[in-house]
């Protein structure tokens, strides 16, 4: 019980230290010029599909690609939020 305990402490140290660079990103994104967005927007596209060919050629834990998922979805919204 005690290694479940420890588990479930860290995933919540990870998640907090998650959610302060995302509130990082938010900052820097939100502080750049409209066309340095646009720019970001197309090399984070082509970031990601670089990385989708690496981890369909791996064994990532279906729970690690939800939470990139939604994260990729969260900081999409916040590229093309003008």
């Amino acid at each position: 019980m005690e290694t479940l305990q420890n588990a479930l402490a860290k995933l919540s140290e990870l998640k907090g230290e998650n959610f302060a660079l995302l509130c990082l990103l938010i900052c820097l994104i939100k502080s750049l010029p409209n066309e340095r967005r646009e720019n970001l927007e197309n090399d984070f596209e082509k970031e990601i599909e670089l990385i989708r060919v690496e981890w369909l050629n791996s064994t990532l834990s279906e729970h690690f690609v939800t939470g990139l998922e939604n994260t990729l979805i969260a900081i999409r919204l916040l590229l093309s939020a003008g």
